[in-house]
């Protein structure tokens, strides 16, 4: 039976709402990113015209504010705090979930409390750890902090995942006399591959996104990431829209690669690590 007009008509504005609001400022981000000065003036909210088109703005950003050098360190540092944050979070997951221990559902519940820490709380006092060990101003401190900033909401989807994942495939390596690092290596890494995708995905963007502890931590060029670089193109007379955006374009560029080409297996892994359990 069809639904009432009325309420076709209201559940299709609804969806084409939700798809402007969502969808549109990453185009608008898009024109802005490739428009000359004049045409953002005369021309705000629509695509470029051939006229007004132009990559210059890519140009300048990348050569001239030096984001080839803030692009690199970004790449260094979120691959670096992913990978640690992945191979702790997949090695302590397992043994929360098959590897029974003494106090072992407090000491997951008490990772897992660090989740509701606002994150200006440790700012400071990981500032001055770092700036007496002589870690600011370097990659260390990023990587460092990046890794731990990631492992609890880690730990608990690569945990659920490992809980979802019948137990008599495990017991019957150990059955064999296999160790539980054969087992993990050899059954239950080469099953985990979807939520290591979702672990990696969600890790990277989440380095490649923070900007707190990036503009506190770090304040020289040599050692800087995309956001914090980003408030150069903000002074105190002008806002250079078209620089920011065309900056914002190749921040985001390798972020919605890194969905596109591991889409199905992050969904999959966070369904089945975030839900399961």
């Amino acid at each position: 039976m069809k639904a009432p007009l009325f309420t076709r008509i209201l559940r299709y504005a609804a969806w084409t709402a939700t798809v402007v609001v969502t969808v549109y400022p990453l185009l608008f981000m898009i024109f802005v990113a490739f428009k000359t000065p004049v045409e953002f003036t005369v021309n705000f909210w629509l695509p470029p015209s051939l006229r007004g088109f132009t990559m210059e703005n890519l140009r300048q950003v990348w050569l001239n504010y030096k984001f080839y050098l803030f692009f690199r360190n970004s790449m260094i540092v979120s691959a670096s705090a992913s990978a640690i944050s992945l191979v702790l979070a997949v090695c302590a997951g397992y043994a929360f979930a098959r590897l029974r221990f003494p106090l072992s559902e407090v000491v997951f519940m008490l990772v897992i409390g660090v989740l509701f820490l606002p994150v200006f709380i440790y700012i400071i006092p990981l500032f001055v750890q770092m700036r007496q060990l002589h870690l600011t101003n370097s990659f260390r401190s990023l990587v460092i902090v990046y890794a731990f900033f990631n492992l609890p909401t880690s730990i608990y989807i690569a945990r659920n995942y490992f809980e979802s994942i019948p137990g008599e495939l495990s017991e019957s390596g150990l059955i064999d006399g296999a160790s539980h690092f054969a087992v993990f290596r050899r059954i239950m890494l080469p099953l985990a591959k979807p939520v290591l995708s979702a672990i990696v995905i969600l890790t990277f963007i989440g380095n490649w996104g923070e900007y707190i502890w990036a503009i506190v931590s770090n304040t020289k060029d040599a050692t800087k990431t995309i956001p914090a670089a980003l408030t150069y193109f903000t002074t105190m007379a002008n806002v250079f829209w078209w620089y920011q955006m065309a900056a914002l374009f190749i921040a985001i560029f390798p972020v919605l690669v890194a969905y596109i080409a591991l889409n199905k297996m992050f969904i999959r892994g966070m369904t089945e690590g975030a839900l399961k359990g």
